[in-house]
């Protein structure tokens, strides 16, 4: 009996043990989530966003380096989110891909 109450006590550590990283990703895609910009915005004079969400519209090249990872993930995003505008789609990769480094980092401390 005391054999089955030692593994009962191991199964739930193991589970909390991978459940608080999974909270932490959800609480972090929700905060960057509800945050988001509802289209592109002009703060930092509009940087590198439309450069990026066209060539993630069209599969092009924004400029010299070309970025060809984040461009690839953010036509996956065009693709599979048929809601709202693009450059919203665009913002859930970057919220989704902030909430993961927030997982790895509380992983790794």
């Amino acid at each position: 009996m005391d054999n089955d109450i030692q593994r009962g006590h191991r199964f739930l550590a193991r589970m909390a043990q991978a459940a608080w990283p999974l909270l932490v990703f959800l609480v972090a895609a929700a905060v960057y989530g509800r945050t988001l910009a509802p289209t592109f915005t002009w703060s930092h004079e509009g940087a590198d966003g439309g450069d990026l969400i066209a060539a993630a519209a069209t599969l092009g090249v924004p400029h010299p380096s070309g970025y060809p990872t984040y461009v690839l993930l953010a036509r996956l995003f065009l693709l599979a989110l048929p809601l709202g505008e693009p450059a919203y789609r665009v913002h859930w990769l970057s919220a989704l891909s902030a909430a993961g480094a927030a997982t790895l980092l509380g992983l790794s401390i």
